[in-house]
């Protein structure tokens, strides 16, 4: 990693966990920015390099969570171990993803989690759905994983983190679309 990247990455790690010890303590409709910033001891300009709001850095915390934890297996095709970090990083943070996926009630699925998880669905699918030429399987993929992520969570996480990852991996094993012509033939109704 080039030394310009890594000074990003630590000044981002610093806001967003300030963002995750101020989640602990407050209300996140009751966090400002200007609280984020205070207790990172950085400038609001530097926040504001970084994340244009406190959605955008909520968001990046799951993204994050799964560059660091689950990608590099992912990018070994270890993906029954990947969905197994996936489930182990959430639960070590357990509090503030449970905070983070009621944050907005008006959505059953917490949009934090559908970005998150369309985003390693996408890493993910080449190894699952490699025949098919959309990007139909991704999204199924991505959003199913959200909502189960999310009911698992809002469950309180009482499955164990290992029958969660096995349940979703033997379930990507036989994917709804394998290719581009099951799919036209399923919208077409033929």
């Amino acid at each position: 990693m080039k030394k310009g990247s890594e000074n990003i990455r630590i000044t981002k790690n610093t806001i967003a966990d300030s963002f995750i010890t101020l989640m602990s303590k407050y209300d996140y409709y009751k966090i400002t920015v200007n609280m984020i910033v205070d207790h990172a001891c950085i400038s609001r300009g530097t926040f504001y390099n970084y994340f244009e709001n406190k959605e955008e850095l909520l968001d990046w915390i799951l993204v994050r969570d799964i560059e660091d934890f689950v990608l590099p297996c992912v990018e070994k095709g270890f993906n029954r171990q990947a969905l197994l970090m996936l489930f182990s990083c959430l639960k070590t943070k357990k509090s503030f993803y449970e905070r983070a996926v009621n944050i907005r009630s008006d959505f059953y699925i917490s949009p934090m989690l559908v970005k998150g998880c369309l985003y390693l669905s996408s890493d993910m699918s080449s190894t699952f759905y490699n025949k098919c030429q959309t990007d139909t399987p991704t999204i199924i993929y991505g959003a199913g994983l959200a909502a189960v992520i999310n009911f698992w969570i809002k469950d309180g996480m009482r499955i164990p983190e290992s029958k969660m990852a096995e349940d979703i991996y033997t379930i990507t094993l036989s994917p709804l679309l394998k290719s581009d012509t099951d799919f036209s033939e399923a919208v077409s109704g033929d």
